[in-house]
């Protein structure tokens, strides 16, 4: 049984690259703005809250834009 497959084109590789670059970018710029936070933050409980949900979108941003990209 031979399944037959779409071949992709430029444009998916292009946005694809897009996504990734975005999301790279994207997350250097959170993670250096959370260090700057964390820094000035004299509260603990408030610098845990801030990495949490820093890693938390820096987890989620580029499997979410590849899955756009996908689902396409």
């Amino acid at each position: 049984m031979t399944v037959a497959r779409k071949q992709v084109g430029w444009g998916f590789w292009l946005q694809w690259a897009v996504a990734s670059t975005l999301t790279f970018s994207l997350n250097a710029s959170a993670i250096g703005v959370m260090a700057r936070v964390l820094g000035d933050t004299a509260s603990v409980s408030i610098g845990f809250a801030l990495y949490g949900g820093t890693m938390a979108v820096v987890a989620f941003l580029p499997g979410f834009l590849q899955w756009v990209i996908l689902r396409q």
